[in-house]
């Protein structure tokens, strides 16, 4: 039997976001393996626009301990979320040599730069190219939902992600008007909360009551726990993918797992996962008729919608799976230990 690791984990917070989901999913997991696991976290956590409630009750509720940044280092390995400043490594800059840095985004590159841990994560070729030093490439997993038929979908198409300038929803409305023209009603279900940009919102929120008032059907869930979105995800015939930019896409992953065809602007990481024609398409970037083209094009061929949706589940099995995920971490972990 393998021995178990101490492994801390430091976050700069817990905001809601694909990168915190993915580090909440991966420690839960590595603990479920029998390791020791702790993590400190720079915000605080009565700050909920920082802290999201359900990734801190998931931490809680898999029994990790909270500690000090200082006594990370007492852990045989220290996991960084790629966010960390100069000034946030200050108490463990000589102790880099057992840390581990995953990269989501340009942004956390930049963020990060210019002093980096030992062993660098990129999430994706895409993100790999911008690191400066050598690094290893771990596609985020996904824990897929009990497979069943793609039934009955109430929703045409969905988009996935916080409602954020970088995610392009004007794009996507403008792609829903189009399609609306087309075919004389729409469904659309866009998951997910608005980001705290007060005139976003507000350029959002006039242009979907304008479509409402079109007769377009829009729902809003806002946000939503990371362990409910595959709920709703399920319930659409087709994701859109409108994001001017993307270091992994893991929207494009959970839909897939959903048996849900992608069609998205063919940007970063969202090119490692879908295979065009085979779990979904590519359109020209940011053209909205192309979107609505290609759309179109699976709204009126259900056959076709379906055998994506199927190809789809069996590429995060395969590529994208969970367990797999776990596993090459570990090994990591335990390369580190050892130094």
């Amino acid at each position: 039997m393998k021995q178990s690791l101490k492994i801390g984990y430091s976050f700069v917070d817990l905001a809601l976001g694909g990168a915190q989901i993915f580090f909440t999913q991966l420690i839960t997991g590595i603990a479920s393996r029998g390791h020791h696991i702790f993590f400190y976290n720079f915000a605080n956590e009565k700050d909920q626009t920082y802290n999201n409630p359900d990734l801190l009750e998931k931490l809680c509720n898999a029994g990790i301990q909270v500690k000090r940044q200082s006594q990370l280092l007492q852990c045989d390995v220290i996991h960084l979320d790629g966010y960390h400043s100069i000034r946030k490594k200050i108490p463990i800059l000589f102790n880099l040599n057992r840390c581990v840095e995953t990269f989501n985004s340009k942004y956390s590159i930049r963020r990060s730069a210019p002093i980096y841990a030992k062993y660098r994560v990129a999430v994706s070729k895409a993100v790999q190219k911008y690191l400066p030093l050598q690094s290893k490439v771990i596609y985020m997993g996904f824990p897929l939902i009990q497979e069943t038929s793609k039934g009955m979908c109430y929703y045409d198409v969905a988009i996935l992600g916080r409602i954020h300038p970088i995610k392009n929803h004007l794009l996507f409305l403008e792609v829903c008007e189009i399609l609306f023209q087309r075919f004389g009603s729409l469904r659309v279900l866009m998951i997910g909360g608005f980001a705290p940009d007060d005139n976003y919102r507000q350029m959002i929120e006039s242009q979907v009551s304008r479509l409402v008032k079109m007769g377009i059907e829009i729902v809003i869930t806002g946000d939503l726990s990371p362990d409910s979105v595959s709920e709703y995800i399920v319930q659409a015939k087709v994701l859109l993918i409108t994001s001017k930019d993307e270091g992994f896409g893991r929207m494009a992953v959970e839909a897939t797992a959903c048996k849900t065809p992608v069609i998205a602007n063919p940007v970063g990481g969202l090119v490692e996962i879908i295979e065009n024609e085979k779990n979904g398409l590519f359109v020209e970037r940011d053209n909205p008729v192309s979107f609505a083209n290609k759309t179109e094009l699976l709204l009126r061929n259900e056959d076709i919608r379906l055998e994506m949706g199927e190809i789809g589940y069996q590429i995060v099995q395969t590529k994208f799976s969970f367990e797999n995920m776990l596993t090459i971490y570990e090994d990591l972990y335990r390369e580190v230990s050892k130094k």
